[in-house]
């Protein structure tokens, strides 16, 4: 089916991208014959086009897309129309960048599209969907991308003859031309309808990613997690670079001594899993060396990163006791349940 996206700050395609400079297409009237121009002639310039890893394979059949039935199995392609933006320059851009259209209103993206992504902030997707909710958007898929508001957020979309959903992809968008090279080993994330949710799992694990249909209602804690490994790990290493600083690191140079131990404990962990991948102090039931760290932050007047060391060490211990369940680590859990103090 033709999938039409709506820009907020990034765009990214993860799909075919034809060879050689495409053509402007904000311009072009909505006919037919002008869709066509611009899109890949043929599959080989799309497949060309492609990263060498990226998944080719495609199951056969293609059902209809305005009414694909779960037991079709998923499209043998998708198609992607172009972009609309409120800023114009932005819809040129990801088109020519995906060698597709760029649309001059949302009415006519949406004519054109079977399904409609709106890549935009969190916060403008309801705004967004007030306005598209009242087009003709029967038989058609309503997607939004984000992490933490689910699908529910297409309020009545369902009552006006469409489905909703939220596709998400487990990936750090960092820019607008090259994020998109490493979306073919990110795992996604899908909920939605139940009308069409088979479709789309399966046109989505088609393409080789790992895929995992959560609940609707788990979206904010599946968020959370996220954030926790992406976002919290660089609080952890500004503390860190404190405390350094305090021992008289210059930062640039505390973060160049602290790199390989970032890099090579989150190896590890994504590698073999916390279990395996823990080691240091806790791991060793080292009560001591954790009661003199509890005084030197106390020490320092770093009161909250004391708390979270405390914390964090109190989640570590219950880790290394399943590690080694022969070791008794009931003197650490004294230690941390009285605050650090013997």
């Amino acid at each position: 089916g033709k999938v039409g996206f709506s820009l907020g700050k990034y765009f990214a395609a993860n799909g075919a991208r034809p060879a050689g400079k495409p053509t402007q297409e904000g311009a072009r009237p909505a006919d037919k014959s002008s869709q066509e121009s611009a899109r890949p002639a043929d599959k080989s310039s799309q497949e060309s086009a492609r990263p060498a890893d990226w998944p080719t394979g495609r199951p056969s059949g293609k059902p209809t897309p305005a009414d694909w039935p779960a037991s079709a199995g998923a499209p043998e392609s998708i198609e992607v129309a172009g972009y609309y933006s409120r800023n114009a320059e932005s819809a040129r851009a990801a088109a020519e960048f995906t060698g597709s259209r760029a649309y001059e209103s949302l009415a006519g993206i949406v004519r054109e599209s079977d399904a409609l992504f709106l890549t935009v902030p969190d916060g403008e997707i309801e705004k967004v969907w007030r306005e598209m909710r009242d087009l003709p958007i029967k038989n058609k898929d309503i997607c939004h991308c984000s992490g933490s508001i689910s699908s529910a957020v297409f309020f009545n979309a369902e009552e006006r003859g469409a489905c909703a959903y939220s596709p998400h992809p487990l990936y750090a968008f960092s820019d607008r031309e090259n994020a998109w090279q490493g979306l073919a080993k990110a795992a996604f994330t899908l909920e939605g309808s139940s009308r069409r949710l088979k479709v789309w799992e399966q046109t989505l694990a088609a393409l080789g990613n790992p895929l995992t249909v959560i609940d609707s209602r788990c979206k904010s804690l599946y968020h959370c997690a996220a954030v926790m490994v992406s976002n919290h790990i660089v609080a952890l290493v500004d503390i860190a670079l404190e405390m350094l600083e305090k021992c008289g690191f210059a930062r640039r140079g505390a973060l160049q001594a602290l790199a390989p131990l970032i890099s090579g404990n989150a190896a590890g962990a994504a590698a073999k899993g916390p279990k395996a991948a823990l080691t240091g102090p806790v791991e060793r039931n080292d009560v001591q060396t954790v009661a003199s760290h509890l005084a030197a932050l106390a020490e320092a007047g770093m009161t909250d990163e004391r708390e979270i060391y405390r914390l964090l060490t109190g989640r570590l211990t219950d880790i290394a006791a399943g590690k080694h369940p022969q070791r008794d680590y009931e003197a650490l859990r004294r230690l941390l349940a009285a605050g650090g103090r013997f």
